[in-house]
């Protein structure tokens, strides 16, 4: 991780919990973007993507005099070709599960001012990549942290 934004050093941990999860049918690590696009070369079904995501938002009960309480909108998302007959339905909804349960309500180790996943269901199945081919299945992780003022 850089230290240099805890945004950035958050998708990378969560780069790392995911690949450390060992989604079966997926074996490339997940892929952070600057905008979550599931079109472009680099995106090879299937797979996981991970971008910012929204306006970043501030806990003002978790703020203090010295400190600010961001929280960093992080978009996930799963990618799989729809007609991939070797990953079923039941196969694509584990990895779901098993990416909500590693988000929700944790802290990400190495980021000592993280102190909080909250991760929000988006769309399971999004019906325009369905139409394109593509099945894309998304969550919002909000990460919270405790920042000194500078």
């Amino acid at each position: 991780m850089s230290g240099k934004s805890n945004h950035y050093d958050a998708m990378v941990a969560i780069q790392s919990i995911i690949q450390g999860i060992g989604l079966t049918g997926i074996s490339r690590a997940p892929i952070i973007q600057e905008v979550l696009n599931y079109k472009t070369p680099d995106v090879v079904a299937p797979c996981v993507l991970i971008a910012p995501f929204g306006p970043e938002s501030y806990d003002e009960s978790a703020g203090l005099n010295d400190q600010d309480a961001p929280v960093y909108g992080i978009a996930i998302a799963i990618v799989a070709d729809a007609d991939n007959q070797a990953l079923n339905l039941e196969d694509r909804l584990q990895w779901r599960q098993q990416i909500r349960r590693r988000m929700k309500n944790q802290s990400l180790s190495g980021l000592p001012q993280n102190f909080n996943l909250d991760c929000r269901p988006m769309t399971v199945v999004e019906p325009r990549a369905w139409n394109e081919g593509k099945f894309v299945s998304g969550f919002l992780v909000m990460a919270s942290f405790q920042e000194p003022r500078s």
